[in-house]
């Protein structure tokens, strides 16, 4: 058996969705709206600390066309790919777009 092309980055996996800048603060950005499809590689996982010390996680995307960052409910990405997007995480409001 031959590997023709392996990408260790990427499983397959992607959804149709909304540019909607759901569950965050877009700053003075304004979501366009766009439909996009967001593969497994474009998911980043962002954490959020309030102010009692609580942290929660959540998996978004930058959108490429007005980078306002979107959040995917957990429920709709399979495990494979929250554990891809954990290593990946969303440091700044600066696209990380290939």
């Amino acid at each position: 058996m031959r590997v023709l092309d392996a990408n260790p980055d990427s499983c397959g996996w992607s959804i149709e969705t909304y540019c909607t800048g759901y569950g965050w603060d877009q700053g003075n950005k304004e979501p366009c709206g766009a439909k996009l499809e967001v593969a497994d590689k474009d998911l980043r996982y962002r954490t959020h600390t309030d102010i009692s010390g609580v942290t929660d996680g959540y998996y978004v995307f930058v959108c490429p066309i007005c980078h306002s960052c979107t959040e995917l409910p957990e429920k709709k990405i399979p495990d494979r790919v929250r554990m891809m997007a954990r290593r990946k995480k969303y440091t700044s409001w600066t696209p990380d777009i290939d």
